[in-house]
């Protein structure tokens, strides 16, 4: 029972819309309302994508960086100028 309890909570938080732990209260009585647009919807998953694909891009340029500072021979098209 504990494993499904926490394989349920595991599929209900990755549900969208994704809530942040923290927001602004609405001062208008008129917009108590959960928004419904879509990106109330989708903003937050679009932005964690978005921070995840750039933290994967720089990875892949420093393991390119990385592997260059190893080369030692000199290009041979640099020699011959």
């Amino acid at each position: 029972n504990k494993i499904r309890y926490y394989a349920m909570s595991f599929l209900k938080s990755t549900e969208l819309p994704w809530k942040p732990y923290y927001s602004q209260d609405i001062t208008d009585e008129k917009e108590t309302e959960e928004p419904t647009s879509l990106m109330y919807t989708w903003a937050l998953a679009a932005t964690i994508l978005f921070t995840v694909a750039v933290y994967c891009f720089e990875s892949y340029l420093d393991g390119r960086q990385r592997e260059s500072y190893k080369i030692t021979k000199f290009p041979s098209q640099l020699e011959e100028t």
